[in-house]
């Protein structure tokens, strides 16, 4: 009875740590976020275990507090850091011909390309590059491209974790040296008890 719980746990790991670890390694993506208010550029870089987030949820994420506004054209971010309008009069400075708003950009292929959409709507992947400018929100405004690598670096972070902190390592899985300790030493159990039921 002993080696058949034995040989079921082991064929269990067999079949779990790999499939973990491959899990994730697949958690690391990265994402940067840059904001200009006028007063000089800040990047952020915002590491992420889902597969995607809103250009929204990357603002935030990088620390930027926002202030939003729902419109037909979806969600409109008004003011980053103090610096814009209230959401009752969310292009308070766009009235006139000197119109002043947070314009939104995405980097593609080393430069800025006005964004066609919401940043509710956006879809933001592993390495994409956002943008938000204060200022006239046209194609002259459009600042300098910002490298990913300088803002997030060569070598990805360690995946965020949404495990228990009693996991066996931190990120969660078991490494395969951990694995392949446990393999034998299972085994040796497992040669044990075949030995004294012969």
């Amino acid at each position: 009875m002993i080696h058949r719980w034995l040989l079921a746990t082991l064929l269990l790991l067999v079949t779990i740590a790999p499939t973990r670890q491959a899990a994730s390694a697949q958690e690391t993506k990265r994402a940067a976020v840059v904001v200009d208010a006028g007063d000089g550029i800040q990047a952020r870089c915002v590491a992420f275990a889902e597969p995607t987030l809103s250009g929204h949820e990357l603002l935030t994420r990088a620390g930027f507090a926002t202030v939003t506004s729902a419109g037909a054209q979806g969600q409109a971010v008004c003011a980053i850091d103090a610096t814009g309008c209230p959401a009752s009069d969310c292009f308070c400075q766009c009235q006139g011909a000197d119109c002043a708003y947070w314009s939104y950009w995405q980097q593609r292929e080393g430069a800025w390309g006005y964004a066609a959409q919401g940043a509710g709507s956006r879809v933001i992947a592993d390495g994409d590059v956002d943008g938000w400018f204060w200022g006239p929100g046209n194609a002259a405004a459009a600042p300098v491209p910002v490298d990913f690598t300088a803002v997030c670096g060569d070598a990805p972070p360690e995946a965020p974790s949404t495990r228990a902190a009693a996991a066996p390592s931190s990120d969660g899985s078991l490494s395969y040296l951990a694995f392949g300790g446990i393999v034998i030493v299972m085994a040796g159990l497992l040669l044990v008890q075949r030995r004294r039921e012969a």
